[in-house]
């Protein structure tokens, strides 16, 4: 959306929402009469809007959700949940980066803590501007084990070029080896500067290798076994612009 026309931007606007996040929507189950809110810890951190609903239409989409029959046959009270009297939208603020760390952590809702115990968990992450690099620092909640993983998306996109051109950049690690793709192309491991610490991961990535963004579009996740998701905060965007 950002790479098209300046002159359709005036006309454009973004509504993302929340989908999943744990414990929530509260109260869980079927609640016509309650409003939907965000999960206390986002509360602060973005402007949310809300959009009302006319019976009509909260009966038009609890009839919608009954029509995935397999999803709601199996989470018909959390489904349930999200019938009610308004629909909810909120985005992050873009992630001004400079030579100061940022934090650019937001917590997710996925992995209970006594999940985070058994495997590993993001507890923050961290990312500046060094010399013509951008680097991240992220910090686990313990060491990453045999089967435990970390993988680190950067999509940049700049003015006057098509996002299509610009690399996607996809690191992915584990307790010790690690490899660099873009999109189906690996890359030599030195292309990046990689240094461990028992809990602490810092990268240091050349913005040339990003072919010099304007922004990135940027996400870290963990996994175990290299496909079950542990950790997944939500995507970031990354500006660079002075």
């Amino acid at each position: 959306i950002r790479m098209m026309p300046r002159r359709l931007r005036p006309f454009l606007k973004i509504y993302p929402y929340p989908i999943h996040f744990q414990k929530w929507p509260q109260p869980p189950g079927h609640h016509p009469n309650i409003d939907l809110t965000p999960p206390d810890i986002l509360k602060d951190q973005i402007l949310w809007k809300f959009h009302s609903l006319t019976p009509q239409e909260m009966n038009k989409k609890e009839k919608a959700l009954k029509r995935h029959t397999s999803q709601y046959n199996s989470s018909k009270k959390y489904l349930l949940s999200f019938v009610r009297p308004n629909e909810l939208f909120g985005d992050f603020k873009d992630v001004a980066l400079s030579e100061k760390k940022q934090d650019i952590l937001s917590p997710d809702g996925e992995l209970l803590f006594k999940q985070r115990v058994s495997f590993v968990g993001i507890k923050g992450i961290y990312t500046k501007i060094d010399d013509g690099n951008i680097i991240f620092t992220i910090h686990l909640s313990r060491p990453l084990g045999k089967n435990v993983g970390i993988g680190l998306s950067l999509f940049g996109y700049k003015k006057n070029t098509s996002f299509v051109a610009m690399p996607k950049i996809r690191i992915r690690f584990g307790s010790l080896r690690y490899k660099i793709t873009d999109q189906n192309k690996r890359l030599s491991v030195r292309s990046v500067e990689l240094k461990r610490k028992a809990k602490t991961i810092t990268l240091r990535i050349p913005l040339s290798l990003l072919k010099n963004p304007d922004y990135i579009l940027t996400s870290i996740n963990t996994y175990f076994g290299g496909a079950l998701s542990l950790d997944w905060p939500v995507w970031r965007v990354l500006n660079l612009k002075p």
